[in-house]
């Protein structure tokens, strides 16, 4: 299983705008298959922060995420409104 981990700092006037896109992302990851779990979240006390939390059944799940093309188009959107780059990191589970 894959575990993915990403934050990002979104430009105040933009905050909105990447909050729907997240939700559709959100969205479309979900029914991905493979995908286990997606969250969209807010920090409490950076109102500007929205992080995401993944699982993937398999590297390969995620790498096909990666590339779908609504996945490529959110980060184009988050990209065009961040403050500071986004932060995004995978993680593999070991089995026992």
């Amino acid at each position: 299983m894959i575990i993915v981990l990403a934050h990002a700092f979104i430009r105040p006037e933009a905050f909105e705008h990447v909050a729907a896109a997240a939700r559709v992302q959100a969205h479309s990851s979900r029914i991905e298959p493979g995908c286990l779990q997606y969250e969209v979240l807010q920090t409490l006390d950076q109102p500007t922060r929205i992080a995401t939390t993944e699982r993937y059944r398999s590297r390969e799940d995620f790498e096909a995420h990666m590339a779908a093309p609504h996945t490529q188009a959110f980060l184009a959107v988050v990209g065009a409104a961040v403050t500071a780059a986004p932060v995004i990191e995978s993680f593999e589970v070991s089995e026992p």
